[in-house]
């Protein structure tokens, strides 16, 4: 054979790096007698030339796998695999990929690749080589190697196996320990009649046989296997264990009494055995989880922070009219600068075609940087220099005055050009206004940052901790402003009994048309709207043109509106205590005691300006652009309700999973993809986790999971649970609760007003949700991980933002 081909059974797990994890593990298997169809495997080497024959590379998954699906293999390589097929006696074959990062101990990229069942002929073998390689770039393949393997990612070489089919009477998947409680003790086989890729792929459910391994005694009832067959399966567990040591993930399948192995992998995921279990099983059956580095627990406090800002994935219209232009700047600057961070593609990662995730770069000096520093330093430097007052007056000048004109317009009246152009017109003033955005906050971080430093210095880490948030209470935004007016929009409810009645007894949805009937409700809608035109265009979940704002959620604004009429004291008000904090907190630095106390006081003094204008300023930057992409998404369902009438979408939010190109495309296709997307992206959000699960682990394994997380904000708290999932429960939420939630963002701001604490499970210091809580003096604990999933509502629990804790109390 050539050294493209080789035998199944000449390969061994030493082979891994150039067969793939897959073969490598079944040459070993077959070398050491367990039952294994013989064989053979196209070694990543024709992989790499087949890349290297047509010119193939860069760094976008979904353009490197089309590249591979168009091209021919090249002769010397088509060969091998034919001649190898002929030797095997052309039979129908299974054709199953085996990549070079699979198989793994601590990632076993189940169903990440593609495997082909019942070929048959010498070409459709060739092309089912072809379609496996290209297997390695699709969109869940690449992103899953992004989470969990993200050094070696690009590294990547496909293998292939291919094997006579068995034509199997049963078939499935076993496992040498129980998946669900880790006991070692128990061997778990899941069996369905005829091929196993049904029950592998989950679209049939198997019957479990669970067998406990020190007597062979058959512990779950309604078996289907034949005993014959179980005890053969059973025995070949133990082998195969034995051969690879640990816990096995094994695909089987039997056919005229005999039962082949066809793939083990180690099994990954597996909880540690219960207290109980490990008696039975000895001191070495689980073995102590080992503690995160120091370089994990950074990168698991960096994904809950982002977590927070982005907790689903952004639809692909996003990708089109803002993420990639603005990820495609800053690659380009990085690169000019010399420094490598890769392509879009690794950065704006798909999933399933339907759902884009933010993947932070991976930043590696060139030796370019040497030169392409000093290049860039002028252009740094004048991005810098802008002031936020600067920006601010730009924004005011260009996006408010293109925002106010597109509000007084019927956009049901405009052409498709001027619709068209008014897209362009607010996608370029954005495009305008981010990069400086960016350059202005590094002075009032540093600004912020020397306040903290010289507060530290003056009082100690804890004292300087707490002066250093109450001296940033207060600060007026936006934001603020628009919570405010709420809260008098809110005390308004409380004080008048028609709309008290009405908000108390009406359905969100019908709230409109009752207000619209009497004098009060007819000046309540008139003071809404007026609210809605100036501050509406606050989103209520991750900043993505598929979330709505408050201006087209009126249920949602309702809702907040009645918790916020329900609360004891709904009277408008700055920050509660926010400016007597502020006061008291300058008057004790001021009057610092002794020489150390008294200089770096009036050091931090002189930075306390600055740092307040930089708070005002992150929130209200944050509010503009927001603001602008409200706007946006607005111009985008008046597209998309066209598009509904033409036949090309059925309902107008659907234009958010297509990208702007696609939607001039053929009505019946446009549908069809947009379908099809809807469909492939619920699967998505079914199981989706901002942050991956080997983080997760890392944060459980130094305590920083359950119900502990970042101290963020600091006091103590007790009351009683409160689980806001998203902004269609604002309406629960009521005075004095503990607020849990997944995360915030502006749009939950007013929740604050009635929250006695707050519990995320994303997010870090530099949280939206740590920042307010700070502001409203309200203890918060961020970075819980799972407590929404630990609290229920109603249990009563102490909240510690000083030590980051939450203990159940009650309830």
């Amino acid at each position: 054979m050539t050294h493209y081909i080789r035998e199944l059974a000449e390969v061994t797990r030493e082979d891994g790096g150039t067969v793939g994890g897959k073969a490598a593990r079944l040459g070993e298997a077959a070398a050491a007698g367990l039952p294994v169809p013989a064989g053979f495997v196209v070694a990543g080497a024709a992989y790499r030339d087949f890349l290297g024959h047509h010119g193939i590379g860069g760094d976008d998954p979904r353009r490197l796998g089309e590249l591979i699906r168009a091209a021919e293999v090249p002769e010397a390589i088509a060969r091998g695999i034919t001649d190898a097929y002929r030797k095997l006696g052309a039979p129908r074959v299974a054709v199953r990929s085996s990549a070079t990062v699979e198989d793994l101990a601590d990632a076993s990229f189940a169903g990440q690749y593609d495997t082909f069942l019942g070929v048959e002929g010498e070409e459709d073998v060739v092309a089912a080589v072809r379609a496996c390689w290209a297997s390695l770039w699709t969109a869940r393949a690449t992103d899953y190697r992004l989470r969990r393997q993200p050094g070696e990612a690009a590294e990547a070489v496909m293998g292939v196996l291919v094997m006579p089919m068995v034509d199997a009477r049963w078939a499935g998947v076993l496992f040498t320990a129980d998946p669900v409680t880790g006991r070692r003790d128990r061997i778990t086989v899941d069996a369905v009649e005829g091929l196993g890729e049904a029950l592998v792929s989950g679209r049939a459910t198997g019957v479990t046989h669970v067998v406990d391994r020190a007597d062979g005694r058959l512990l779950s009832e309604h078996p289907s296997l034949p005993a014959a067959e179980l005890d053969q399966l059973v025995r070949l567990a133990e082998r195969v264990e034995a051969l690879f040591g640990g816990p096995q993930d094994i695909e089987w399948a039997c056919a005229g009494g005999r039962c082949w192995l066809l793939q083990a992998r180690p099994m990954t995921g597996l909880p540690d055995a219960r207290e109980d279990d490990a008696r039975e099983d000895g001191p070495a059956a689980s073995a102590p989880r080992k503690p995160p580095s120091r370089r994990e627990l950074r990168k698991a406090r960096v994904a809950l922070a982002q977590a927070e800002h982005y907790p689903v994935p952004h639809y692909p219209m996003d990708c089109s009219v803002f993420l990639r232009p603005v990820v495609e700047t800053c690659l380009g600057v990085l690169r000019r600068a010399g420094v490598d961070a890769g392509e879009p593609g690794r950065v704006l990662v798909g999933v399933e075609d339907a759902a884009v995730r933010l993947v932070p770069p991976g930043v590696r000096p060139t030796p370019r940087v040497v030169l392409g520093l000093p290049l860039l330093a002028p252009k740094a430097l004048a991005l810098t220099g802008s002031s936020s007052a600067e920006w601010t007056e730009e924004c005011r000048r260009t996006l408010m005055p293109l925002v106010e004109r597109i509000d007084g317009e019927e956009l049901a009246d405009l052409t498709d050009r001027d619709l068209t152009d008014r897209l362009a017109q607010v996608r370029g003033v954005l495009g305008q206004l981010v990069a400086p955005r960016f350059g202005a906050l590094p002075r009032g971080m540093i600004a912020d940052a020397s306040l903290s430093l010289w507060l530290r210095a003056a009082f100690g880490a804890e004292e300087g901790g707490r002066l250093h948030a109450d001296l940033l209470s207060g600060v007026p935004t936006l934001i603020g402003e628009a919570d405010r007016e709420l809260a008098g929009l809110a005390a308004r409810i409380h004080r008048e009994p028609e709309l008290r009645e009405i908000y108390e007894r009406c359905p969100a949805e019908e709230i409109d048309a009752r207000l619209s009937e009497g004098p009060a409700g007819r000046a309540l809608l008139t003071d809404l709207r007026r609210h809605l035109a100036r501050l509406g265009y606050r989103m209520t979940s991750t900043p993505s043109l598929g979330s709505p704002t408050l201006r087209d959620s009126p249920q949602i604004l309702h809702g907040l509106l009645l918790s916020l009429s329900r609360a004891a004291e709904a009277e408008p008000s700055a920050v509660p205590g926010g400016a007597d904090r502020m006061a008291a907190a300058r008057t004790v630095v001021t009057s610092a005691r002794g020489p150390r106390g008294r200089l770096f006081g009036r050091l931090a003094l002189r930075r306390l300006p600055a740092a307040r204008a930089h708070a005002a300023f992150r929130e209200d930057s944050h509010f503009y652009l927001v603001t602008g992409l409200g706007v946006l998404r607005l111009l985008l369902l008046e597209r998309g309700r066209r598009l509904v009438e033409r036949g090309s979408l059925d309902r107008p939010e659907d234009v958010f999973l297509l990208e702007l190109p696609e939607t001039d495309g053929e009505p019946e296709p446009t549908r069809a993809l947009a379908a099809d997307r809807k469909r492939r992206r619920a699967a998505v959000l079914r199981d989706y986790n901002p942050v991956p699960p080997d983080l997760l682990a890392a944060l459980a394994a130094a305590g920083g999971a359950g119900i502990n997380g970042i101290a963020a904000s600091r006091g103590t708290a007790t009351g009683p649970v409160r689980v806001i999932s998203g902004p269609a429960e604002f309406h629960r939420m009521t005075e004095g609760d503990v607020l849990v939630c997944p995360y915030t963002n502006p749009g939950w701001t007013p929740l604050f007003r009635l929250a006695r604490a707050v519990v995320t499970d994303t997010g870090g210091l530099g949280s939206h949700a740590a920042v307010v809580a700070r502001e409203y003096g309200i203890p918060a604990v961020m970075g819980t991980v799972g407590a929404t999933r630990a609290l229920r509502d109603g249990q009563y629990v102490r909240v510690d933002g000083t030590a980051g804790t939450v203990g159940v109390v009650g309830g």
